[in-house]
Protein backbone atom coordinates (compact mmCIF):
# COMPACT_ATOMS: atom_id res chain seq x y z
CA UNK A 1 0.00 0.00 0.00
CA UNK A 2 1.25 3.18 -0.40
CA UNK A 3 2.67 5.51 2.40
CA UNK A 4 1.55 8.22 4.52
CA UNK A 5 2.20 10.69 1.53
CA UNK A 6 0.48 8.67 -1.29
CA UNK A 7 3.60 7.90 -2.92
CA UNK A 8 4.27 4.80 -4.23
CA UNK A 9 5.71 2.11 -1.77
CA UNK A 10 8.18 -0.82 -2.62
CA UNK A 11 5.88 -3.48 -1.94
CA UNK A 12 2.49 -2.82 -3.71
CA UNK A 13 -0.06 -6.19 -3.88
CA UNK A 14 -2.81 -4.29 -5.27
CA UNK A 15 -2.57 -2.55 -9.04
CA UNK A 16 -5.28 -0.44 -8.01
CA UNK A 17 -3.61 0.97 -5.29
CA UNK A 18 -0.17 1.08 -7.41
CA UNK A 19 -1.59 3.35 -9.72
CA UNK A 20 -3.24 5.36 -7.54
CA UNK A 21 -0.30 6.37 -5.64
CA UNK A 22 1.41 7.47 -8.56
CA UNK A 23 -1.28 9.28 -9.45
CA UNK A 24 -1.08 11.48 -6.13
CA UNK A 25 2.41 11.75 -7.04
CA UNK A 26 1.67 13.22 -10.02
CA UNK A 27 -0.87 15.52 -9.00
CA UNK A 28 1.49 17.05 -6.49
CA UNK A 29 4.89 16.90 -9.18
CA UNK A 30 3.37 17.99 -12.35
CA UNK A 31 3.22 21.59 -11.75
CA UNK A 32 5.93 24.24 -12.91
CA UNK A 33 6.51 24.87 -8.61
CA UNK A 34 7.17 21.52 -8.20
CA UNK A 35 11.02 21.94 -8.21
CA UNK A 36 10.40 24.20 -4.75
CA UNK A 37 8.54 22.00 -2.85
CA UNK A 38 9.44 19.95 0.37
CA UNK A 39 7.37 18.09 2.79
CA UNK A 40 7.42 17.65 6.77
CA UNK A 41 5.39 14.97 8.04
CA UNK A 42 4.48 16.82 11.54
CA UNK A 43 4.87 20.82 10.85
CA UNK A 44 7.60 20.83 13.66
CA UNK A 45 10.49 23.06 13.62
CA UNK A 46 9.67 26.67 12.57
CA UNK A 47 11.41 29.10 10.51
CA UNK A 48 13.84 27.20 7.79
CA UNK A 49 13.51 24.32 10.49
CA UNK A 50 11.63 21.78 8.65
CA UNK A 51 12.12 18.31 8.25
CA UNK A 52 12.58 16.85 4.83
CA UNK A 53 11.34 13.22 4.63
CA UNK A 54 11.86 10.49 1.77
CA UNK A 55 10.65 11.48 -1.12
CA UNK A 56 10.58 15.33 -0.21
CA UNK A 57 12.66 17.35 -2.51
CA UNK A 58 16.20 16.44 -1.45
CA UNK A 59 17.71 19.19 -3.41
CA UNK A 60 17.13 21.92 -0.97
CA UNK A 61 18.60 21.82 2.41
CA UNK A 62 15.68 23.13 4.47
CA UNK A 63 15.07 26.43 2.71
CA UNK A 64 11.93 25.78 0.08
CA UNK A 65 9.89 28.29 -0.98
CA UNK A 66 6.98 26.09 -0.47
CA UNK A 67 6.53 24.07 2.59
CA UNK A 68 4.20 21.02 2.17
CA UNK A 69 2.21 19.79 6.07
CA UNK A 70 1.35 16.29 5.62
CA UNK A 71 0.14 16.28 9.30
CA UNK A 72 -2.98 15.07 10.51
CA UNK A 73 -6.09 17.58 10.95
CA UNK A 74 -6.27 18.89 13.93
CA UNK A 75 -9.01 16.77 16.04
CA UNK A 76 -12.48 18.64 15.44
CA UNK A 77 -11.32 21.22 13.08
CA UNK A 78 -10.50 21.32 9.21
CA UNK A 79 -6.98 22.59 9.83
CA UNK A 80 -3.19 22.21 10.47
CA UNK A 81 -1.38 23.83 12.96
CA UNK A 82 2.04 25.17 12.09
CA UNK A 83 4.70 26.74 14.23
CA UNK A 84 6.07 30.35 13.86
CA UNK A 85 8.74 32.04 15.39
CA UNK A 86 9.32 35.61 15.36
CA UNK A 87 12.52 37.22 14.88
CA UNK A 88 15.23 37.99 17.67
CA UNK A 89 15.85 41.90 17.52
CA UNK A 90 18.90 41.96 18.83
CA UNK A 91 18.96 43.86 22.00
CA UNK A 92 22.46 43.72 23.81
CA UNK A 93 24.35 44.15 26.96
CA UNK A 94 27.90 45.33 26.74
CA UNK A 95 30.76 44.55 29.01
CA UNK A 96 29.23 43.60 32.93
CA UNK A 97 26.11 45.62 32.19
CA UNK A 98 23.57 43.47 33.72
CA UNK A 99 21.39 40.92 31.69
CA UNK A 100 18.69 39.45 33.96
CA UNK A 101 15.68 41.75 33.23
CA UNK A 102 16.45 42.45 29.82
CA UNK A 103 15.92 39.02 28.52
CA UNK A 104 13.85 39.53 24.89
CA UNK A 105 10.29 37.58 24.52
CA UNK A 106 9.76 35.35 22.46
CA UNK A 107 6.39 34.17 21.47
CA UNK A 108 5.52 31.13 19.80
CA UNK A 109 2.83 31.70 17.46
CA UNK A 110 0.54 29.59 15.71
CA UNK A 111 -0.76 29.44 12.27
CA UNK A 112 -4.18 27.62 11.39
CA UNK A 113 -3.55 26.60 7.97
CA UNK A 114 -7.05 25.35 6.67
CA UNK A 115 -8.43 23.23 4.26
CA UNK A 116 -11.15 22.42 1.64
CA UNK A 117 -12.01 19.36 -0.12
CA UNK A 118 -11.62 20.19 -4.26
CA UNK A 119 -13.70 17.68 -6.00
CA UNK A 120 -13.99 17.11 -9.91
CA UNK A 121 -15.49 13.93 -11.75
CA UNK A 122 -16.15 12.78 -15.24
CA UNK A 123 -18.73 10.88 -16.72
CA UNK A 124 -18.23 8.00 -19.17
CA UNK A 125 -20.94 5.85 -21.52
CA UNK A 126 -21.37 5.16 -24.65
CA UNK A 127 -23.96 5.81 -27.29
CA UNK A 128 -22.84 8.88 -29.27
CA UNK A 129 -20.73 8.21 -32.23
CA UNK A 130 -21.07 4.71 -33.58
CA UNK A 131 -23.75 4.30 -30.82
CA UNK A 132 -21.64 1.04 -29.70
CA UNK A 133 -23.15 -0.26 -26.40
CA UNK A 134 -19.66 -2.03 -25.07
CA UNK A 135 -18.84 -2.19 -21.41
CA UNK A 136 -15.33 -3.45 -21.57
CA UNK A 137 -15.21 0.42 -23.41
CA UNK A 138 -16.24 1.73 -20.36
CA UNK A 139 -13.86 -0.40 -18.41
CA UNK A 140 -11.10 0.31 -20.37
CA UNK A 141 -11.59 4.12 -20.08
CA UNK A 142 -11.85 4.31 -16.39
CA UNK A 143 -7.93 4.15 -15.81
CA UNK A 144 -7.27 6.86 -18.54
CA UNK A 145 -9.82 8.95 -17.08
CA UNK A 146 -7.63 8.69 -13.79
CA UNK A 147 -5.47 9.67 -15.31
CA UNK A 148 -6.95 12.89 -16.86
CA UNK A 149 -8.63 13.28 -13.37
CA UNK A 150 -4.90 13.36 -11.70
CA UNK A 151 -3.73 15.98 -14.20
CA UNK A 152 -6.78 18.11 -13.72
CA UNK A 153 -6.11 18.19 -9.92
CA UNK A 154 -2.15 18.88 -10.89
CA UNK A 155 -3.68 22.17 -12.56
CA UNK A 156 -5.51 22.91 -9.32
CA UNK A 157 -2.88 22.36 -7.18
CA UNK A 158 -0.25 24.92 -9.13
CA UNK A 159 -2.78 27.45 -10.30
CA UNK A 160 -5.66 27.87 -7.45
CA UNK A 161 -3.50 26.57 -5.31
CA UNK A 162 0.29 27.97 -5.08
CA UNK A 163 -0.34 30.53 -7.80
CA UNK A 164 -3.50 32.31 -5.55
CA UNK A 165 -2.15 31.72 -2.60
CA UNK A 166 1.19 34.18 -3.77
CA UNK A 167 -1.42 36.75 -5.28
CA UNK A 168 -3.96 36.71 -2.91
CA UNK A 169 -3.14 34.78 0.11
CA UNK A 170 -4.73 31.78 0.20
CA UNK A 171 -5.55 28.73 -2.49
CA UNK A 172 -9.05 29.35 -4.47
CA UNK A 173 -10.61 26.40 -2.30
CA UNK A 174 -10.21 28.40 0.97
CA UNK A 175 -11.08 32.17 -0.34
CA UNK A 176 -14.29 30.45 -1.96
CA UNK A 177 -15.43 27.97 0.71
CA UNK A 178 -18.98 28.89 2.52
CA UNK A 179 -17.17 27.58 6.00
CA UNK A 180 -14.70 30.26 6.39
CA UNK A 181 -14.83 33.92 6.22
CA UNK A 182 -11.18 35.41 4.91
CA UNK A 183 -11.34 37.66 2.11
CA UNK A 184 -8.42 38.04 -0.60
CA UNK A 185 -5.49 39.60 0.80
CA UNK A 186 -3.00 41.41 -2.29
CA UNK A 187 0.46 40.94 -1.15
CA UNK A 188 1.94 43.48 1.51
CA UNK A 189 4.74 43.63 -0.45
CA UNK A 190 3.62 44.51 -4.15
CA UNK A 191 5.83 46.29 -6.36
CA UNK A 192 5.27 47.88 -10.08
CA UNK A 193 7.68 49.73 -12.68
CA UNK A 194 8.14 52.68 -13.11
CA UNK A 195 10.55 54.60 -14.86
CA UNK A 196 13.08 55.00 -12.17
CA UNK A 197 12.19 51.39 -11.36
CA UNK A 198 10.36 49.28 -9.02
CA UNK A 199 8.22 50.91 -6.86
CA UNK A 200 6.31 49.21 -3.78
CA UNK A 201 2.62 50.25 -3.44
CA UNK A 202 1.99 52.86 -0.63
CA UNK A 203 1.26 50.97 2.59
CA UNK A 204 -0.32 54.38 3.99
CA UNK A 205 -3.26 52.21 4.31
CA UNK A 206 -1.84 49.18 5.74
CA UNK A 207 -1.91 45.72 3.47
CA UNK A 208 -4.42 43.46 4.97
CA UNK A 209 -7.09 46.56 4.78
CA UNK A 210 -9.79 47.55 2.69
CA UNK A 211 -7.98 50.76 2.03
CA UNK A 212 -4.39 48.89 0.96
CA UNK A 213 -6.70 46.72 -2.13
CA UNK A 214 -7.25 50.45 -3.20
CA UNK A 215 -4.27 51.04 -3.48
CA UNK A 216 -3.17 48.13 -5.21
CA UNK A 217 -5.98 48.60 -7.96
CA UNK A 218 -4.91 52.53 -8.24
CA UNK A 219 -1.09 51.13 -9.11
CA UNK A 220 -2.71 48.81 -11.69
CA UNK A 221 -4.47 51.79 -13.39
CA UNK A 222 -1.71 54.36 -12.76
CA UNK A 223 1.16 51.46 -14.58
CA UNK A 224 0.72 52.16 -18.22
CA UNK A 225 3.63 49.82 -19.46
CA UNK A 226 5.29 52.60 -21.06
CA UNK A 227 8.75 50.93 -22.02
CA UNK A 228 10.99 52.77 -19.36
CA UNK A 229 8.51 51.24 -16.82
CA UNK A 230 9.17 47.84 -18.05
CA UNK A 231 12.21 45.31 -16.70
CA UNK A 232 15.74 46.20 -17.50
CA UNK A 233 18.84 46.44 -15.02
CA UNK A 234 17.39 49.37 -12.80
CA UNK A 235 14.34 47.28 -11.85
CA UNK A 236 16.11 43.84 -11.59
CA UNK A 237 19.08 45.64 -9.31
CA UNK A 238 15.66 47.81 -7.78
CA UNK A 239 13.84 44.23 -6.60
CA UNK A 240 17.21 43.15 -5.47
CA UNK A 241 17.31 46.53 -2.91
CA UNK A 242 13.82 45.09 -2.06
CA UNK A 243 14.26 41.47 -1.04
CA UNK A 244 17.62 43.35 1.19
CA UNK A 245 15.14 45.36 2.49
CA UNK A 246 12.17 42.94 3.11
CA UNK A 247 14.79 40.65 4.70
CA UNK A 248 13.74 37.86 2.10
CA UNK A 249 15.90 34.88 3.12
CA UNK A 250 17.46 33.27 0.13
CA UNK A 251 17.14 29.38 -1.17
CA UNK A 252 19.74 27.43 -0.22
CA UNK A 253 20.26 23.82 -2.35
CA UNK A 254 22.25 20.92 -1.56
CA UNK A 255 25.21 22.15 -2.90
CA UNK A 256 25.27 25.16 -1.28
CA UNK A 257 24.08 27.57 -3.94
CA UNK A 258 21.90 30.77 -2.47
CA UNK A 259 19.70 32.69 -4.66
CA UNK A 260 16.13 33.75 -4.96
CA UNK A 261 13.77 33.07 -7.84
CA UNK A 262 12.29 34.96 -10.15
CA UNK A 263 9.12 33.34 -11.82
CA UNK A 264 8.07 35.47 -14.38
CA UNK A 265 6.07 35.39 -17.77
CA UNK A 266 7.84 34.23 -21.20
CA UNK A 267 6.69 37.82 -22.79
CA UNK A 268 8.80 39.08 -19.55
CA UNK A 269 11.75 36.68 -20.48
CA UNK A 270 11.92 37.91 -23.63
CA UNK A 271 12.52 41.75 -22.24
CA UNK A 272 15.24 40.02 -19.87
CA UNK A 273 17.09 37.91 -22.82
CA UNK A 274 17.39 41.64 -24.63
CA UNK A 275 19.40 43.36 -21.82
CA UNK A 276 23.09 43.41 -22.58
CA UNK A 277 23.91 42.96 -19.39
CA UNK A 278 22.16 39.69 -18.73
CA UNK A 279 23.59 38.62 -21.91
CA UNK A 280 26.79 39.46 -20.86
CA UNK A 281 26.49 37.89 -17.48
CA UNK A 282 25.41 34.82 -18.97
CA UNK A 283 28.35 34.56 -21.75
CA UNK A 284 30.79 34.69 -18.30
CA UNK A 285 29.29 32.73 -15.92
CA UNK A 286 27.48 29.19 -15.99
CA UNK A 287 24.59 28.49 -14.94
CA UNK A 288 25.55 27.84 -10.97
CA UNK A 289 25.16 23.89 -9.60
CA UNK A 290 24.05 23.58 -13.26
CA UNK A 291 24.08 19.72 -12.57
CA UNK A 292 21.22 20.70 -10.10
CA UNK A 293 17.74 19.38 -11.05
CA UNK A 294 15.92 22.77 -9.07
CA UNK A 295 17.98 24.59 -11.96
CA UNK A 296 16.49 22.53 -15.29
CA UNK A 297 14.41 25.11 -17.29
CA UNK A 298 15.68 28.00 -15.64
CA UNK A 299 16.09 30.88 -18.21
CA UNK A 300 19.82 32.07 -16.34
CA UNK A 301 21.32 33.75 -13.40
CA UNK A 302 21.46 37.50 -12.72
CA UNK A 303 22.07 39.23 -9.61
CA UNK A 304 21.14 36.67 -7.30
CA UNK A 305 18.23 35.88 -9.03
CA UNK A 306 17.55 33.00 -11.21
CA UNK A 307 14.55 33.20 -13.53
CA UNK A 308 11.82 31.34 -14.01
CA UNK A 309 9.96 31.31 -17.23
CA UNK A 310 5.73 30.36 -16.75
CA UNK A 311 3.36 30.86 -19.39
CA UNK A 312 0.08 30.66 -17.37
CA UNK A 313 0.92 32.97 -14.71
CA UNK A 314 -1.59 35.28 -13.23
CA UNK A 315 -2.20 38.61 -14.84
CA UNK A 316 -4.03 41.15 -13.34
CA UNK A 317 -7.13 43.93 -13.82
CA UNK A 318 -10.21 45.29 -12.38
CA UNK A 319 -13.73 42.66 -13.60
CA UNK A 320 -14.25 45.82 -15.66
CA UNK A 321 -11.17 47.27 -16.83
CA UNK A 322 -11.28 50.65 -17.41
CA UNK A 323 -13.82 51.24 -14.69
CA UNK A 324 -13.60 52.68 -11.42
CA UNK A 325 -12.65 50.03 -8.27
CA UNK A 326 -15.42 48.65 -6.24
CA UNK A 327 -14.52 45.99 -3.83
CA UNK A 328 -17.85 44.13 -4.29
CA UNK A 329 -18.92 45.16 -8.11
CA UNK A 330 -15.80 45.94 -9.69
CA UNK A 331 -12.89 43.98 -7.55
CA UNK A 332 -9.45 42.99 -8.19
CA UNK A 333 -9.68 40.07 -10.61
CA UNK A 334 -6.02 37.98 -10.18
CA UNK A 335 -6.07 35.38 -13.29
CA UNK A 336 -8.76 33.61 -14.80
CA UNK A 337 -11.13 30.76 -13.38
CA UNK A 338 -10.40 28.37 -16.17
CA UNK A 339 -6.94 28.32 -16.99
CA UNK A 340 -6.77 25.12 -18.68
CA UNK A 341 -8.70 26.52 -21.20
CA UNK A 342 -8.05 30.31 -21.21
CA UNK A 343 -4.76 32.28 -21.34
CA UNK A 344 -4.34 35.02 -18.97
CA UNK A 345 -4.08 37.39 -21.88
CA UNK A 346 -4.69 40.49 -20.32
CA UNK A 347 -1.31 42.55 -20.40
CA UNK A 348 -0.42 43.49 -17.01
CA UNK A 349 1.68 40.48 -16.08
CA UNK A 350 2.65 39.80 -12.49
CA UNK A 351 5.50 38.26 -11.33
CA UNK A 352 6.91 36.54 -8.29
CA UNK A 353 9.84 36.98 -6.11
CA UNK A 354 10.23 33.48 -3.88
CA UNK A 355 12.70 33.34 -1.17
CA UNK A 356 12.47 30.83 1.51
CA UNK A 357 9.45 29.26 3.47
CA UNK A 358 7.65 31.88 1.01
CA UNK A 359 4.19 29.19 0.85
CA UNK A 360 2.80 26.97 3.71
CA UNK A 361 0.67 24.20 1.76
CA UNK A 362 -1.48 21.31 3.77
CA UNK A 363 -2.07 18.01 2.22
CA UNK A 364 -3.32 15.97 5.06
CA UNK A 365 -4.42 13.11 2.47
CA UNK A 366 -4.04 12.32 -1.05
CA UNK A 367 -6.44 12.42 -4.14
CA UNK A 368 -8.97 9.66 -3.51
CA UNK A 369 -11.06 8.05 -6.64
CA UNK A 370 -14.67 6.75 -6.04
CA UNK A 371 -16.83 5.07 -9.28
CA UNK A 372 -20.29 5.74 -9.62
CA UNK A 373 -22.43 3.24 -11.70
CA UNK A 374 -25.81 4.06 -13.54
CA UNK A 375 -28.30 2.44 -15.77
CA UNK A 376 -27.04 -0.94 -15.34
CA UNK A 377 -23.34 -0.22 -16.22
CA UNK A 378 -24.39 1.62 -19.33
CA UNK A 379 -23.09 4.83 -17.91
CA UNK A 380 -20.21 5.06 -15.46
CA UNK A 381 -18.47 7.76 -13.54
CA UNK A 382 -15.44 8.69 -11.52
CA UNK A 383 -14.99 11.06 -9.53
CA UNK A 384 -11.75 12.37 -7.50
CA UNK A 385 -11.06 14.37 -3.95
CA UNK A 386 -8.17 15.74 -2.50
CA UNK A 387 -7.88 18.10 1.12
CA UNK A 388 -6.20 20.55 0.53
CA UNK A 389 -5.13 24.20 1.47
CA UNK A 390 -2.14 26.80 0.54
CA UNK A 391 -1.65 30.06 2.37
CA UNK A 392 0.97 32.83 1.98
CA UNK A 393 3.42 33.20 4.81
CA UNK A 394 2.22 36.26 5.58
CA UNK A 395 2.61 37.74 9.94
CA UNK A 396 -0.67 39.58 10.82
CA UNK A 397 0.00 42.34 13.86
CA UNK A 398 -2.74 40.67 16.36
CA UNK A 399 -1.64 38.47 18.91
CA UNK A 400 -2.33 35.16 17.51
CA UNK A 401 -1.14 35.96 14.26
CA UNK A 402 -2.68 34.08 10.91
CA UNK A 403 -5.60 32.99 12.53
CA UNK A 404 -8.27 33.95 9.99
CA UNK A 405 -6.18 36.26 7.57
CA UNK A 406 -9.75 38.39 7.43
CA UNK A 407 -9.19 41.75 6.36
CA UNK A 408 -8.50 44.67 9.22
CA UNK A 409 -5.30 43.26 10.49
CA UNK A 410 -2.20 44.30 9.44
CA UNK A 411 -0.01 42.12 7.17
CA UNK A 412 3.41 41.80 7.06
CA UNK A 413 5.67 39.18 5.18
CA UNK A 414 9.57 38.70 4.69
CA UNK A 415 9.75 35.68 2.27
CA UNK A 416 8.25 36.95 -1.29
CA UNK A 417 7.34 39.80 -2.94
CA UNK A 418 5.14 40.47 -6.08
CA UNK A 419 6.06 42.49 -8.84
CA UNK A 420 3.18 44.13 -11.87
CA UNK A 421 5.27 44.10 -15.64
CA UNK A 422 3.96 44.60 -18.83
CA UNK A 423 4.45 41.92 -21.63
CA UNK A 424 4.37 44.58 -24.38
CA UNK A 425 7.47 43.95 -26.62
Amino acid sequence: MSNTQGYPSAHVGNPTIALNSLLDFQTWYENQFSKFMSFTMDGSGGRGTYDFIQNGNKELEGFAPINMHTSELEPGGDYIVVPRLQRLLGQYRIGDQRLAGFEQAHNVMWTQLYVEQVRAAVEIYTGKGSKQKNKRLLDHMIPKKKEDLAYLMAAYVEYHGIQSAFFRGNSKNILDSSDYSISQVSHPNFYYGTASGPTRVSIAALPGTAGYETAVAAANDTYSGAADERIDQDFLLGLKDAAHEHRIPKIITKDGNEFWALVIHPEIGNQIRRLTDFREYQSRAEMMGKANPVFSGALGAYEGFVFYEHANLYALDKLTPGSAYDATTNPLVYGVDDPLNNRDSRTNKLGVLLGANAINGAKPMGVDFDEEVEDYNNRKGLGAAMVCGFSRADYYADANSNVKGALGDFVENDSSLVFLNNSAA
